[in-house]
């Protein structure tokens, strides 16, 4: 069992924001299309992913330790959900290609149309925001239930619930941002709450 389960949810929580900030810079539709090509980079990006993955479990790990100390059902509920939607999101990225007749990215240089891709990006890119916009305004809901006695909780929900409502016009990319950083400042608030208690007991 790991000893401060909230802190290391906000430290996988930096990491994968940081990562995924990255891997945005170099290639912006990472996100919304299979890997197709299984050469050196398309195992890189499997890789990187996994590893994503299984950081995003810490983090909905340390907020569901945090909706049970809180008596937040609903924060609980909504984590295991992400647990859930993240799962199939990373077959999506995975296995995607295998089951989708993905559109073929065109060289770099190369006069092609981009507009089946474009399409297939806008379709996902419509399904992924209605998916996580509607989850982030839930998760929003949820963290404004934990009120004061978190610090950055309430700022943290309506930032959350904005960027869910504004995900499909894009903005809510940018409000995202604001609103996960103040989720890693609450988890790490929270483990100075809670964690920092327990020691003080096990002594």
């Amino acid at each position: 069992m790991m000893k401060k389960p909230l802190k290391v949810a906000a430290y996988s929580f930096l990491i994968v924001s940081v990562v995924s900030f990255i891997l945005g810079l170099f290639g912006s539709f990472n996100g919304f299309v299979p890997i197709v090509n299984f050469d050196f980079l398309g195992y890189f990006f499997v890789l990187v992913n996994i590893v994503l993955f299984i950081l995003i479990l810490y983090v909905f790990y340390g907020f569901i330790l945090l909706g049970r100390k809180c008596n937040n059902r609903l924060l609980v509920v909504i984590s295991y959900v992400g647990i859930v939607l993240s799962a199939v999101y990373l077959l999506y990225l995975l296995f995607g290609s295998f089951v989708i007749d993905v559109p073929d990215m065109p060289l770099p240089g190369e006069d092609a149309d981009f507009s089946h891709l474009g399409i297939f990006i806008l379709k996902v890119h419509l399904v992924y925001s209605l998916v996580v916009g509607v989850l982030s305004i839930l998760h929003g809901i949820a963290l404004l239930k934990v009120g004061k006695k978190i610090n950055y909780s309430k700022p943290a929900g309506v930032l959350n619930i904005v960027a869910g409502a504004t995900m499909i016009i894009f903005v809510g990319y940018m409000v995202m941002i604001a609103a996960i950083i103040l989720e890693i400042l609450l988890l790490f608030e929270a483990s100075k709450k809670f964690e920092s208690k327990l020691r003080s007991k096990k002594r």
